[in-house]
């Protein structure tokens, strides 16, 4: 063999020197591969020129030249470094050799003078023979070498751990286009609940894989090969197709508009045709852009291209929705938040099951749902699978909430079945106005009043009427409500009250369950107004909502919600959120309501206005639009109410 072509620079062998040498060993000999990429380079030779980044390369050099006895060491070109050590040598001896690289180029071992911070990335082959091309050694330790970089930087991998997951790669790469073809790729589609409400918020289309061997692939398992080929641009667009066609279908069905978050690309957002590309493809099926949000993962943010930034703008100018998913994976559109208004943000999985963990975490998740709620947006939580991380996630103010908890993505067959029997799709309300008797609004509920100290009065303003209480002993004046108002497990109990007196314990509100009841009490003896839910089986352990005593002669608005999935009560005066508990006992088969009273207290001194009840537990947002109604409608007899201090 001749002399090998060196590097002038650093004295390594370059590319061509490499292939000579590897081209003259014999085919049973046995090599050990490292492959070394420098992280930041670019920014040395950016900052102090090329001659200092000339004099990092041949200190690096050194370095490598020196991990191990007797290695080979080739320049690629750039700052790419291949190590090649001949014969048979553990894995342990190729990690020590690595990880000694790492750390004195971390040290920075004859460049101190540069502080630009430097570090290594690596990938390692072991027991490689000569009998196969170069050129697929090199392409093993350079994928090897990417996933460090994956990885954090500044670490190694050995391709010899992730063999399988870079053949099956290999694989998807070679089948995508039949796939697409032969139908192997089908749109599932996840629950997104209301966390307040437990009703639908949203669908998140969701793609899985159908492989031919009976595997199926989460779109987390090939999305990323396709944003690197850029395959994901064709599946991408036939995934948004599938959904419209499917949101068309919803319309013919249930004569209403859907809301979907389908999954955009990076590849076309920096499509300068994206909006009218997406609009050719709702036209065919009678979409709008207020049936969806686009979701952009958070890494589109990295490196902050103003063309992605400025098409996402351009999308909410044209009407979608726009949600930036896997919030926490890396933070960096934080940063954007207040820049593009964004709608949604979904937290990363990963990241909330980690944070959920410590005391500290949590509270860094309390204050970052807060800065999404004081920019408007809507705050969803991914990956959720227990009750008490739901709990915690709805106290913080998290708007909507997905995962095992509610439900897996589910086929689009499944998905209409368990939207059908699992979400409420419309809520019922029962409104009683009070004006000419005790019936609801619709005439399907008439109150029975029992008693003379019961008549009908003004209320709250000119829209409604009350029903004025004269109090008395226990069920001497009561109006009784038909117990199908309560029939769904999950409920809003909404109304105004004005006390002419304050008998101690008094209910506005009572209702018997078999097993057990609730009650509202607007003045109770300890200074507390009160919604209680007991269980008969344990009468020692009350379930107490407390929250300020209510005044004589002062309109309240007071809401009652109940979230039967999260087993949760949440107490609201005059639209704010005045308590809340958890493992609050579902209380099964209402019996009957009682209104201005209850079974074993004296009875409710007042007035009684605005009485509303709803199927559902309606959210924070809906009970304060609820209360502002209120207050805007013509000759409305009460105050606002001044809070101090905001929620």
């Amino acid at each position: 063999m001749g002399e090998l072509a060196k590097d002038y620079l650093t004295g390594a062998l370059t590319r061509q020197g490499l292939y000579e040498w590897y081209g003259g060993l014999e085919e049973e000999s046995l090599l050990q591969f490292m492959f070394m990429d420098l992280d930041n380079f670019k920014s040395v030779n950016d900052t102090y020129g090329h001659n200092v980044g000339d004099e990092l390369l041949k200190a690096v050099a050194n370095i490598v030249t020196d991990c191990m006895e007797e290695v080979v060491c080739a320049r690629l070109g750039g700052d790419e470094f291949v190590v090649v050590a001949k014969g048979s040598y553990t894995r342990e001896d190729m990690t020590d050799a690595a990880s000694y690289i790492i750390d004195r180029i971390r040290k920075k071992e004859g460049f101190q003078s540069i502080y630009t911070e430097i570090s290594a990335s690596i990938g390692i082959l072991l027991d490689e023979t000569c009998d196969k091309p170069l050129n697929e050694i090199l392409f093993k330790i350079d994928t090897a070498m990417y996933e460090a970089k994956n990885q954090g930087k500044s670490c190694y991998v050995v391709f010899n751990d992730i063999a399988d997951k870079v053949y099956d790669e290999v694989q998807m790469e070679h089948h995508q286009v039949e796939a697409l073809q032969r139908g192997e790729f089908e749109v599932c589609y996840q629950p997104v609940i209301s966390a307040q409400t437990s009703k639908l918020f949203l669908s998140e289309a969701r793609l899985v894989w159908n492989m031919p061997d009976g595997r199926k692939r989460k779109q987390s398992d090939f999305f990323p090969l396709f944003e690197k080929n850029g395959f994901i641009r064709s599946l991408n667009l036939w995934l948004f197709e599938v959904v419209c066609r499917d949101l068309e279908d919803y319309h013919i069905r249930r004569q209403a508009k859907g809301k979907v978050c389908v999954r955009i690309s990076k590849l076309l957002l920096m499509e300068k045709d994206l909006p009218r590309l997406l609009k050719s493809i709702m036209d065919i099926y009678s979409v709008e852009a207020e049936e969806l949000y686009l979701e952009v993962e958070e890494s589109i943010f990295l490196g902050g291209r103003s063309s992605i930034l400025d098409m996402l703008k351009m999308l909410k100018k044209d009407g979608f929705f726009i949600s930036v998913g896997e919030v926490g994976s890396g933070f960096n559109s934080l940063k954007y938040w207040d820049k593009l208004l964004i709608d949604s943000v979904k937290f990363n999985a990963e990241y909330l099951q980690s944070a959920l963990l410590s005391h500290s975490g949590r509270q860094i998740i309390k204050n970052l749902f807060f800065i999404g709620h004081d920019l408007k947006m809507k705050v969803i939580a991914g990956g959720i699978s227990t009750k008490e991380d739901v709990i915690f996630l709805c106290n913080c103010g998290c708007n909507a909430i997905s995962g095992s908890f509610y439900s897996e993505p589910l086929s689009g067959k499944q998905y209409g079945a368990y939207v059908k029997d699992k979400i409420v799709s419309g809520e019922q309300k029962r409104a009683f106005p009070f004006k000419k008797d005790f019936c609801s609004e619709d005439g399907k509920y008439e109150g029975i009043p029992t008693g003379d100290g019961i008549e009908l009065a003004q209320g709250i303003s000119p829209k409604w009427g009350s029903v004025h209480f004269k109090g008395g002993e226990a069920l001497a004046n009561v109006l009784e409500l038909p117990s199908a108002l309560l029939a769904e497990e999950s409920y809003t109990i909404g109304m105004w009250l004005k006390l002419t007196g304050s008998n101690g314990w008094s209910s506005a509100f009572y209702a018997r369950y078999i097993g057990g009841f609730s009650s509202f009490v607007p003045f109770a003896v300890d200074g507390n107004s009160v919604f209680r839910v007991s269980e008969d089986a344990d009468i020692s352990n009350w379930h107490d909502v407390m929250s300020r005593q209510l005044q004589e002669n002062i309109w309240y608005f007071i809401c009652i919600t109940y979230d039967a999935l999260t087993e949760t009560v949440r107490y609201y005066i005059n639209g704010r959120k005045s308590g809340y508990l958890t493992e609050v006992p579902l209380l099964p088969a209402c019996k009957q309501i009682l209104i201005g009273g209850d079974p074993f207290q004296k009875s409710y001194e007042g007035y009684l206005s605005g009485l509303t009840f709803y199927d559902t537990a309606k959210s924070k947002d809906e009970i304060e639009t609820w209360y502002e109604e209120f207050l805007a409608e013509k000759g409305y007899a009460g105050k606002k109410e001044s809070f101090w201090m905001e929620a």
